[in-house]
């Protein structure tokens, strides 16, 4: 008809639609007003054929992450491929320094603020150099309750000195899984 906004048709794999935004407000809601029944999300752009995952409405990653920051019921939280809305509807994927702005310069500073995930886990992110490691550093060192950390499918650049000192900031970590591609060029 060509009413739709990305030239779509109607796919049923479409990632925006009324639908999705509803149940993405409603989502933000539950973590803003610290809703005891969220303990477990997805934050990411990239996993609606993966079962729920949350995307602010309104590309708002700073947002999402000073707001989980300041959730105290969230136990398990997982993380991946923050693309821009525009990016995820056209399927051509968000530009690295974006990806990595959202993650490191967004979300993460706010997460850094969180005292209550017991897992955290991170798939399909481009870890470049462990900026995100220094960036969570607070998080790493101020959360007693973290319990279990997972870097699965991520890309990282040839440098672990960041996650070996992220690493030493624990007292309380129980499980590290780290499968990695890592690039040595």
């Amino acid at each position: 008809s060509g009413d739709d906004d990305d030239g779509d048709n109607g796919d049923e794999n479409e990632f925006h639609d009324e639908a999705h935004d509803d149940m993405f407000r409603l989502t933000r809601r539950q973590i803003e007003s610290n809703d005891l029944d969220l303990v477990k999300i997805n934050v990411c752009s990239n996993g609606l054929h993966a079962g729920y995952c949350h995307f602010p409405p309104d590309d708002d990653w700073e947002r999402e992450g000073r707001s989980v920051g300041q959730n105290t019921h969230i136990k398990e939280l997982g993380v991946s491929n923050l693309e821009t809305r525009a990016a995820a509807q056209r399927g051509t994927g968000t530009n690295r320094r974006v990806l990595r702005k959202n993650l490191e310069s967004s979300f993460a500073p706010g997460l850094a603020h969180n005292r209550s995930i017991k897992k955290l886990g991170f798939g399909d992110c481009e870890l470049f150099h462990g900026e995100i490691f220094r960036t969570l550093k607070p998080f790493f060192k101020n959360n007693s309750e973290l319990e279990c950390l997972e870097f699965v499918e991520c890309t990282m650049l040839d440098n672990f000195h960041s996650l070996r000192m992220a690493l030493a900031e624990f007292n309380s970590l129980k499980e590290f899984i780290f499968s990695c591609e890592v690039d040595r060029g």
